[in-house]
């Protein structure tokens, strides 16, 4: 009850996390095997193109809503279901004029907590891990999503804002990226990496997630699944649970996909600073052992779906960190047919 009350103090005092959002131009890059996609909290695309003009971002913030697509009309750039149709269809086009047989396509999803800039830090430290590892063309697509973030001003506690970055991660992949997975080619082979709630991402565009009764979720497609030949999921410290059924995507994905766990009961993120991952906001799949045990039965019950390693004696939740500890990360990643050469002592099944 402490902990409830303490929360809504701090969301009458205006100490909110601030709204995640690109700067102009964000989706260009100068390293041609990138590409960027940003969803807004209603899952709709950030503008692409170098005239847009984009919001101001804040420095202090209340829990208000921002829509990409309202704020379009109201500084009266075009904006409409043609337009965000039309940036869908030219990404997909590009990638697959890139693609070939060698090729490895890769998304990767932060967490929450993470500006657009740390983000962006995050995802360069991923792919120069990446490309260290292995000889192969990598083609990444960078997901950014507004998962909120501690700015100047805001509450110290980041669960005063952690309960919309749930309901935003889930709708960004439900309505945002499954738009996008819809859309890839025909007998594409894809890996996701996530980390944290970035999971909540991942997850929710191939299995629809469980809401709260008072929230809206806008329009979205049916996952199609029929043009992926394979998936992979790697999630890092998955900040997800009972939220995300783990029976779902065990009868969605074919016998050539696997959902890999980066486990770790030392998580402090995960575990919520001892108050248990089951509490506000359920944490549990990458920390609790019974949580996971139980999820490992239900997913694999038609075939091989869900594995982890186990990360020990890391008592942090950075994504750095992780990467870091290679042993259990570059199993993850060799499981996920992103390196050739297994690693010692990596008992995953591919």
């Amino acid at each position: 009850m402490k902990h409830i009350l303490l929360l809504f103090i701090l969301a009458l005092a205006g100490c909110a996390g601030l709204h995640s959002m690109p700067p102009k131009n964000y989706s260009h890059t100068d390293d041609e095997s990138t590409y960027r996609v940003f969803f807004d909290q209603y899952g709709d695309l950030y503008p692409s193109s170098s005239e847009a003009i984009m919001p101001e971002r804040k420095t202090f913030g209340r829990n208000y809503a921002f829509s990409i697509r309202t704020y379009m009309k109201n500084t009266n750039q075009e904006y409409n279901e043609n337009t965000i149709e039309a940036h869908y269809s030219k990404l997909v086009s590009s990638i697959s004029d890139k693609m070939n047989k060698q090729s490895k396509l890769v998304l990767l999803i932060h967490g929450f907590n993470n500006s657009y800039e740390e983000a962006n830090l995050s995802f360069e430290y991923i792919k120069s891990h990446l490309n260290s590892k292995s000889d192969s063309k990598f083609i990444f697509i960078e997901v950014y999503w507004d998962g909120l973030f501690k700015g100047p001003f805001s509450s110290p506690l980041p669960l005063a804002y952690w309960f919309d970055s749930l309901t935003y991660s889930n709708i960004a992949g439900q309505v945002g990226l499954r738009k996008l997975l819809n859309r890839l080619p025909h007998n594409t082979n894809l890996t996701i990496i996530t980390h944290s709630r970035g999971a909540g991402v991942a997850f929710s565009a191939i299995s629809n997630p469980v809401y709260d009764k008072h929230i809206i979720v806008p329009e979205f497609e049916d996952y199609a699944g029929d043009n992926i030949s394979s998936l992979n999921i790697v999630a890092i410290a998955p900040a997800v649970g009972n939220g995300h059924p783990l029976g779902d995507p065990s009868s969605i994905l074919n016998q050539n996909s696997r959902v890999f766990i980066g486990f770790n009961e030392n998580d402090p993120a995960l575990q919520k600073s001892k108050v248990g991952s089951g509490k506000f906001g359920d944490t549990s799949l990458g920390t609790d052992n019974k949580f996971y045990l139980k999820a490992e039965k239900l997913a694999n019950v038609q075939h091989l779906t869900l594995q982890r390693v186990v990360y020990e004696n890391y008592n942090e939740h950075g994504i750095r960190g992780y990467i870091d500890l290679q042993a259990q990360t570059d199993c993850l990643f060799w499981a996920a047919n992103l390196f050739n050469d297994q690693p010692q002592n990596c008992s995953l099944s591919r």
